[in-house]
């Protein structure tokens, strides 16, 4: 028996909703679960640290992508209904608008460093954390974007697997390994922006195995 398109998409809908929960509800606990091992870890003060300059690279992350990775979603899928064709024109402008404006505000967040340490947070230890955390602004708007326009193909678990499994699972390990080898505050600095170029080179490199024609100029 043949399943109706309409009976069909409903399926997908419902199957893609039960994948996304899911990998949301163990990316958040995952990552809440980091921020208590690096508050024990870390101690008070250098957690403070931290905890500012993550802020600041998830304030910057919520403009990078300017909606993008929920505009590439939207068009994208209106192509892919027509055969696919211009997918090249979306995604590649999105990402690189995405990144360069990642990278903008990454270079305002290192060139305002010392201000915001000194004049703002009254603290110059700061300076080295913020500029440390500058380029993963760039890259967790690459990962947002990307992980986006993964679901273009219908299956949500390239996107979910990206960020919500890989990110903060490599951020905890990377953690754990920087702690053992005593890099303290950088190290989980370091962690935090690494993980989340795992995230976006795998996110990436999804979308172009799902996508090849928009990355070799037949799409």
């Amino acid at each position: 028996m043949t399943m109706e398109p309409k009976s069909r998409e409903l399926l997908i809908l419902a199957e893609g909703a039960g994948i996304n929960l899911a990998g949301r509800s163990f990316g958040r606990g995952l990552t809440a679960l980091t921020q208590v091992v690096l508050a024990r870890a870390l101690g008070p003060a250098a957690f403070g640290f931290y905890a500012i300059g993550w802020s600041l690279l998830k304030l910057g992350n919520l403009i990078a992508p300017l909606g993008l990775d929920h505009g590439v979603i939207r068009y994208a899928s209106h192509l892919r209904e027509q055969g696919r064709t211009g997918l090249r024109g979306i995604f590649l402008p999105a990402l690189a608008i995405s990144a360069g404006i990642g990278a903008l505000l990454g270079g305002v967040l290192f060139a305002t460093a010392s201000f915001l340490a000194t004049d703002a947070f009254e603290d110059a230890a700061l300076v080295g954390v913020l500029r440390w955390f500058s380029p993963g602004i760039a890259l967790a708007a690459v990962l947002a974007v990307a992980a986006a326009a993964t679901r273009v193909s219908q299956r949500m678990g390239y996107a979910v697997v990206a960020e919500e499994v890989v990110q903060p699972v490599s951020h905890l390990l990377l953690f754990g390994a920087a702690f053992l080898l005593g890099w303290g505050l950088l190290g989980a600095v370091g962690a935090a922006v690494v993980s989340l170029g795992l995230g976006a080179a795998l996110a990436l490199f999804w979308l172009a195995r799902l996508f090849p024609e928009a990355f070799t100029g037949r799409g």
